[in-house]
């Protein structure tokens, strides 16, 4: 699952901010997955080509760390948060 993942993130440029009926990304399915060394692997490579997708909220105002499984995830997404407002203010500055 996580090279099947890479594989279209990467090689196949695949839309990974589009968003199904539910209002969900492939994000917060991510997220939702049991296995957390997997849902840890998967969400670097979504947040790695969209840094911002993690502000994506569904249907329900649910953002994709609000159904998280594990806080190992949670804390990915946070520390992504951070180094994307950090390189966004440097950018803004010069």
């Amino acid at each position: 699952m996580v090279e099947m993942t890479r594989l279209l993130a990467n090689d196949f440029m695949a839309n990974v901010d589009a968003i199904d009926t539910l209002g969900n990304t492939p994000l917060h399915y991510a997220c939702q997955i049991e296995n957390s060394h997997m849902a840890l692997l998967i969400t670097e490579i979504l947040l790695r080509g969209k840094p911002k997708l993690h502000e994506a909220a569904n249907k329900q105002g649910k953002k994709p760390q609000d159904l998280a499984k594990s806080n190992q995830v949670v804390r990915k997404i946070e520390a992504y948060k951070v180094q994307y407002n950090i390189l966004h203010s440097e950018t803004k500055m010069k």
